[in-house]
């Protein structure tokens, strides 16, 4: 796969810059004409809100993070499982509002999503297919994790998505890169 191929792999750094000259968390897929930057802004007008409380995931948060899911984020992340993702990422953070309601929910594992079985990548190659496609060596399985998915509520999504970042960074010192991979 060349550099030229549907997949793009950008992301945002600890320090708040992008790796691949991108703005923050974000991608392209020049098939679909989507971006991960379409995400953030898909949702607008931006609503104030009070965040009562950010905190991993837990099991019984999957229906109301599945509530959550549009079509847009399914084109953008492929046809995740929010339960799967509670019990086997590296993090998932979600965000709820005083009266326990779920607001916005982020899943970060150890490895690129795959949603394509053509592009699929194994596990322990991940290091080495960044490097010779995005010239991405400073990405390392030490220091780095990809969003799996990342959605909000309707209206709330700017905010949120920093909001779940930055508890991704204060809650994994080591972790230095989220990526995105579309």
């Amino acid at each position: 796969m060349s550099k030229g191929d549907e997949t793009q792999a950008t992301g945002a750094g600890k320090d708040g810059t992008a790796d691949n000259g991108a703005a923050g968390l974000a991608g392209s897929s020049s098939a679909s004409g989507l971006s991960a930057a379409n995400l953030l802004s898909q949702q607008k007008p931006t609503k104030e809100v009070t965040v009562s409380l950010v905190r991993r995931a837990v099991s019984s948060d999957a229906h109301a993070v599945k509530e959550l899911i549009t079509p847009f984020a399914v084109a953008i992340f492929g046809n995740q499982n929010p339960a799967r993702l509670i019990e086997q990422a590296v993090i998932c953070i979600v965000l709820v509002d005083a009266d326990d309601e779920v607001l916005g929910f982020g899943a970060f594992c150890d490895f690129p999503v795959q949603p394509r079985r053509s592009q699929r990548v194994p596990i322990v190659k991940w290091p080495a297919w960044l490097e010779l496609n995005y010239s991405m060596s400073k990405a390392s399985p030490f220091d780095t994790l990809f969003c799996h998915l990342l959605v909000a509520k309707p209206g709330f999504s700017t905010g949120l998505y920093d909001e779940i970042m930055s508890a991704v960074f204060q809650s994994m010192p080591h972790i230095r890169q989220l990526l995105l991979m579309t």
